[in-house]
């Protein structure tokens, strides 16, 4: 019985004390590492022999990301705003870092649609845009955590990088002919 309380009160003095910058900037670079395997999944793909498994291993890697995503917004929540200046520009650094590979995945899925289309299969084109569409809000909330965790001198630099994503997000899904309800 001492283990079972003692265990329940290190968990509980965890859950309390959050996560560190040092865990959020992991889970950053695991969101790159996922959001990068989407991105060559995409640039890989081509019409042709296994296209149907190759399409499908798109939408693994895109429940990838949003999972990486998703963990990275319960572990920043977790911590308390706002944050230092340093450690806000860490943050930035990170998101700038990753920035790139979200911008090339959501222009080439852009690119590559009339080779989706080809398939003439609609479950292959309702998992593109599903997984568009989860990726965007789990990303969009994942702006607005970081934003509200950010010190004022940053929040500028935050809101441009959040407005250029979110454009991107809403370039690919016009390209898909999305519209939100």
């Amino acid at each position: 019985m001492q283990f079972s309380a003692f265990s329940y009160l290190a968990s509980a003095i965890a859950a309390t004390l959050g996560v560190s910058i040092e865990s959020v900037l992991v889970d950053i670079s695991n969101i790159k590492r996922q959001v990068t395997n989407l991105d060559s999944a995409i640039n890989a793909y081509t019409r042709g022999c296994g296209a149907t498994d190759s399409a499908i291993g798109i939408h693994h890697c895109a429940e990838d990301a949003r999972t990486a995503i998703i963990k990275t917004i319960k572990d920043v929540k977790t911590i308390p705003a706002p944050v230092t200046v340093s450690d806000g520009l860490r943050v930035l650094n990170s998101i700038n870092s990753l920035k790139p590979h979200v911008l090339d995945a959501l222009r080439t899925v852009i690119a590559k649609k009339p080779i989706f289309e080809s398939l003439d299969r609609k479950s292959i084109m309702t998992f593109i845009i599903e997984d568009l569409v989860e990726l965007n809000l789990t990303t969009t909330t994942l702006e607005d955590v970081l934003i509200s965790r950010a010190p004022p001198e940053l929040l500028e630099e935050a809101k441009a990088i959040k407005a250029e994503i979110d454009n991107a997000f809403t370039i690919a899904l016009a390209a898909y002919n999305w519209k939100a309800e």
